[in-house]
């Protein structure tokens, strides 16, 4: 079965159109696209700086403030660049020149790599956002307890090994993450997490918005309290070293950086008018200002134990009281906001790849990560289970996969993907043969086409689009392509379709995409340098440098579990 070639459309003129399917899919599973500048920067803010905040000071005591800050600064702007070729290589599905459609992270996987490759980087990417959302889970609920038991007493109903109600006044076992030491536990805080998110991860990305923009304020009042106490507690006289042996901030930074996977998703919910490459870069530069100001000021003001992060620093009995309550809500403005996002992008990914039913994603998406928490919820299983899973993940997913997208659907690497496994893909070649008559051009004849279509076809919402590409060189090819949504009633599961009328061959590539009609223009490229040799040297940097700090990641692990 090919449902993307549904058929061709015949105007009072005699023309034939063959209209290829666009991924733009209307289903109450997804969002509008009516996420807005304000909350697109939030948002991408949100997913850049998260828990990633509180281990930067230890990273600068450790590797000190010019080895940190050139690592922060350099995983930024690769970042930035992966979410950069991620939003191009978009651009490259047909009918989705304007992003007018809806290509999740993993669609763009399945059409552009091997199959092997596609069900490998899925499993990758599931574990990753639930491995992320367990972590967020425990750690919140965790710091609850602990602010419930800083108010007077903590309670659960515990599940092994004595199962029961319980509720406690001192840690049952010191130095670990659960004040209820390794009991497996249904705490208040669990369950206090669990009402706040999961009423959320069932909504859209559009719908969390509002609650990502005052989980922003939020954090940035937090910010603002721990900068002034940083700076009242600066210790001057121990300095933070420029460098120092240890090379831990190559692991601390590079996970950081792990919200490239979810741009596909913002980007198809935003708004027509934000503006993809600046909104990019500029949340990047914050995330960076965030992580320098806190990690380099915190580092200065405050004394870690081993490896202890700064949420744990920050709550012990000797911090001053304002700070120390304004740490217990940093887990509820950063942590917990970005459950059900997470949620959401993982149910976006299983139902557009038709992995399964929306009920069923929801189940996995939603309820799934919850239930596997309980079991690391009591002592410190949680730090290796999770660090393991984000080692294998953060990587590839977020570095080496967007590159590799990018050079297939470029044209740089060979398309093994997108056109050779069209059966597969649930895709067809854009066929580009528009019926002419005698003496008119191809674009002319597709233009006369479309407008001449019945009128029971423009009533099906038919839309048309004169679209200009802008390459680096200043050179434009003018398209257009016809989106057809919704077309029968009896048929309103079937996908959108599209007229493609172009010249532009899926390996060039656009600066810039202009919509004629409306004269809105997308930037959606990088500068010049993406020839083949810059397109190569830039993938070389970047695998080199996600290689070196997984590899890192990998023997500091396994060095720190084996007391070596």
């Amino acid at each position: 079965e090919t449902p993307c070639q549904v058929g061709k459309m015949s105007n009072r003129a005699g023309r034939t159109i063959t209209r290829e399917s666009t991924i733009y899919i209307k289903d109450e599973a997804f969002g509008e696209k009516t996420i807005g500048s304000i909350g697109s920067y939030v948002l991408l803010i949100n997913n850049i700086t998260g828990p990633g905040l509180v281990v930067l000071p230890l990273a600068f005591q450790q590797s000190g403030f010019i080895v940190t800050t050139l690592l922060v600064g350099i995983f930024g702007v690769l970042s930035a660049i992966c979410c950069c070729l991620l939003a191009e290589s978009m651009t490259k599905i047909p009918g989705n020149e304007l992003f007018g459609g809806r290509v999740e992270f993993t669609y763009l996987v399945k059409q552009f790599l091997p199959r092997r490759a596609y069900v490998t980087i899925f499993a990758l990417f599931i574990t990753s956002l639930v491995s992320t959302n367990i972590s967020s889970i425990v750690q919140s609920g965790q710091v609850l307890d602990q602010a419930l038991l800083e108010a007077g007493r903590a309670c659960a109903l515990e599940l092994y090994p004595n199962p029961g109600f319980t509720c406690i006044t001192n840690p049952e076992v010191e130095g670990s993450n659960s004040v209820f030491g390794d009991s497996f536990v249904i705490s208040v805080g669990y369950l206090v997490i669990l009402v706040v998110s999961i009423p959320m991860g069932y909504l859209n990305l559009d719908d969390n918005i509002l609650v990502q923009i005052l989980s922003f304020l939020g954090l940035m009042i937090i910010c603002v309290i721990w900068v002034v106490y940083f700076a009242n507690n600066t210790k001057l006289d121990q300095p933070v070293p420029p460098t120092a042996s240890s090379a831990a901030a190559f692991g601390y930074v590079f996970f950081n950086y792990s919200f490239v996977i979810t741009i596909p998703s913002w980007i198809n919910e935003k708004k027509s008018d934000v503006k993809i490459n600046s909104t990019i870069w500029w949340t990047t530069f914050v995330g960076i200002a965030m992580f320098f100001v806190i990690g380099l000021f915190g580092a200065l003001a405050m004394e870690f134990k081993g490896d202890s992060d700064l949420l744990t620093t920050l709550t012990d009995r000797g911090v001053a009281d304002y700070a120390r309550i304004t740490t217990y809500f940093f887990p509820l403005c950063s942590l917990v906001t970005s459950i059900p996002v997470f949620s959401i992008i993982m149910r976006y990914n299983l139902i557009e790849n038709k992995v399964c039913s929306t009920w069923t994603a929801n189940f996995w998406s939603v309820l799934f990560p919850w239930l596997l928490s309980l079991l690391v919820y009591g002592g410190t299983t949680i730090n290796y289970v999770l660090n393991w899973a984000g080692i294998i993940t953060v990587g590839p997913l977020n570095f080496i996969v967007p590159i590799w997208i990018y050079l297939v659907a470029t044209g740089v690497f060979p398309k093994i993907g997108l056109w050779r496994d069209a059966g597969y893909a649930g895709m067809t070649r854009p066929a580009h043969d528009v019926v002419a008559d005698e003496g008119t051009t191809r674009a002319d004849s597709a233009y006369d086409a479309v407008a001449s279509s019945p009128d029971s076809e423009e009533r099906l919402g038919n839309e048309l689009k004169l679209v200009q590409c802008s390459d680096d060189r200043k050179k434009t090819v003018t398209f257009r392509s016809l989106t057809a949504h919704n077309q029968m009633e009896s048929d309103a599961e079937s996908p959108s379709l599209v007229l493609q009328e172009s010249l532009l061959k899926p390996s060039e590539r656009c600066s810039s995409v202009t919509d004629l009609q409306t004269g809105r223009t997308q930037y959606v490229a990088l500068p010049a340098w993406t020839g083949r040799c810059g397109a190569y040297s830039l993938a070389g940097l970047i695998v080199f440098a996600t290689l070196v700090a997984t590899i890192y990641a990998i023997v500091a692990t396994i060095l720190s579990e084996t007391h070596c």
